[in-house]
């Protein structure tokens, strides 16, 4: 940006900021004056191509840009000038261009700024602000009698004259649990629960390890429960303690759908459901209690999703959300759980022998490389039907 420095010996009769007379040039070299009361410098600064729209303005005719500035210059209310680059009328043969004299400048009505308009140019005039001080681009507001500036942005989250962002994570200045790790950003900060917690980051709450989990526990490891748990980030705030209990496994308690599964988890509230064939791992989450209906009946959910611990690409745990809240799960006396209305996930009775358990996505996100309600091999490395080798469902006690 050119900077015009008005002092010197272009003779203009001005009243100039206080003094009786003046003589103007225009120099584009920089000055390090400021407009005060106490001096009859100033320096504009040019902005090809753009405008200050703003209604509190004076507009006349000038036969060029050098006229409109020293208008400004003689105005103590003027602080930067809109220039038209294409004449209004000829005069005597001399063209005339419309100048607009602004009781403002960008810098303190910045919203008003427009910086693509190539039928103005625009100049304000030189303030601390040209060199954006403030830090985060806040707004910088000159003050030019005193030759200083303001800062604006919100307090506490940023201090000192150039705002400096305030980290509240060393401070004090946050309400993360003791459970979490606090994460200073520009203006905030995040919490995040520590592994073995659940929560929001601002509570926190123990998550007990699924220790009767056979699937976990002889097919997986750690990192399969930590995975797990991120997962699982809905946390009642009335509790200090989640515990989860087992209310059906395969393997130890047979599949037969009716007096096991249906028998032992129906009413227990939420649950999560872990399956296995062979070295795959997947099940789903559903926050509504199951229940037995000879001829089967949707249920919908927010919250419901599925997941993979172990799927074709090896240990890649991944969550699938819930799409069409409609038909999150299907409740049928006949089938154990079934995410998504017998298709994203269907486990069927007497499911090691019945190969009618498949994955076809329908409620859910759509996992890597299927197709929507078409069998999808993700889960199980099986585009097709398949039997399972054990499931486990495990239901949420509040303590």
């Amino acid at each position: 940006m050119k900077e015009f420095a008005i002092f010197g010996v272009l003779s203009f009769a001005i009243f100039f900021r206080g003094m009786t007379s003046s003589e103007i040039t225009f120099n584009a070299a920089k000055q390090p004056y400021y407009r005060t009361p106490k001096f009859g410098y100033l320096n504009f600064v040019f902005q090809p191509n753009s405008t200050l729209e703003v209604e509190n303005k004076r507009q006349f005719h000038a036969e060029n840009y050098k006229q409109c500035l020293v208008a400004c210059a003689s105005n103590m209310t003027c602080f930067s000038i809109n220039f038209g680059k294409q004449p209004i009328f000829f005069n005597q043969g001399n063209a005339q261009y419309l100048c607009e004299l602004l009781a403002t400048d960008k810098y303190n009505s910045s919203s008003k700024y427009k910086s693509k308009n190539p039928g103005f140019d625009h100049y304000s005039i030189r303030s601390n602000c040209s060199k954006s001080p403030c830090l985060h681009d806040f707004t910088c507001i000159p003050d030019y009698d005193n030759d200083t500036y303001e800062c604006s942005c919100p307090r506490p989250a940023y201090e000192g004259k150039h705002c400096k962002d305030v980290d509240e994570c060393t401070t004090g200045q946050h309400d993360c649990s003791v459970n979490a790790t606090c994460t200073n950003t520009i203006g905030s900060f995040n919490c995040k629960c520590k592994n073995g917690y659940l929560g929001n980051g601002n509570i926190c709450i123990k998550q007990e390890k699924i220790q009767e989990s056979d699937i976990l526990n002889d097919f997986g490891n750690d990192s399969y429960l930590a995975a797990l748990n991120t997962f699982m980030d809905e946390v009642p705030e009335d509790i200090v303690k989640i515990s989860w209990f087992r209310c059906w496994s395969g393997k130890n308690d047979g599949f037969n759908v009716p007096t096991t599964f249906h028998a032992q988890c129906d009413g227990k509230g939420a649950t999560v459901t872990i399956v296995r064939r062979g070295k795959y791992i997947w099940g789903g989450y559903s926050d509504k209690s199951w229940s037995s209906s000879s001829g089967g009946i949707y249920k919908s959910s927010t919250k419901s999703f599925i997941f993979s611990l172990y799927n074709i690409h090896g240990f890649n745990p991944q969550k699938f959300k819930i799409v069409n809240t409609a038909k999150a799960v299907y409740h049928h006396a006949q089938y154990g759980p079934a995410f998504g209305g017998l298709n994203d996930i269907k486990i069927h009775k007497y499911a090691t022998k019945n190969r009618m358990n498949y994955n076809k996505p329908f409620a859910y996100e759509i996992p890597p490389g299927c197709t929507y309600e078409k069998y999808c091999n993700f889960f199980t490395g099986i585009a097709g039907q398949y039997t399972i080798d054990n499931i486990e469902v495990f239901y949420k006690n509040k303590v």
